[in-house]
């Protein structure tokens, strides 16, 4: 999956990391992965997921 922030700002944290993004920033998480993403700002946020599918 890929993951942008299109409003506001998140905080991830992953299994074994934790980082900061705004918008515009991407990143990418595996199926079956729990991330925890907290809106950091104070606006709110959007965070879209995208689903990638074998051709």
């Amino acid at each position: 999956m890929v993951c942008t922030i299109t409003a506001g700002a998140f905080t991830i944290k992953k299994a074994d990391k934790e980082f900061k993004l705004k918008e515009g920033d991407m990143y990418t998480c595996a199926k079956g992965k729990t991330d925890e993403a907290t809106n950091t700002s104070k606006v709110v946020g959007v965070h879209r997921i995208a689903f990638l599918i074998p051709a």
